[in-house]
């Protein structure tokens, strides 16, 4: 019995974990801490934002290059290029 083949339009592409990866590193970067509060702990948190801000942007770029490498139809190792050898 044949496993069910995702669909390739519900895959994301790359480029949009690309973008989010960009605009949460620069969002965490510059945004919170422009914020001012008058709670401590959260003021506190805002100013760490800026230290946390790689760590998110890697996650989403791992999944970028992850959603840029995979290869759902292996189109090296298509009949079409058996066919073109002779």
């Amino acid at each position: 019995m044949e496993k069910p083949k995702k669909a390739h339009s519900q895959r994301i592409p790359w480029w949009i974990y690309i973008s989010i990866a960009t605009i949460l590193y620069f969002g965490l970067t510059y945004f919170p801490p422009a914020l001012h509060t008058e709670t401590p702990w959260i003021s506190s948190l805002l100013l760490a934002t800026p230290n946390l801000a790689p760590i998110g942007a890697i996650v989403f770029l791992l999944l970028g290059a992850k959603a840029l490498y995979a290869d759902p139809d292996k189109k090296g190792n298509s009949s079409d290029s058996k066919n073109n050898n002779g």
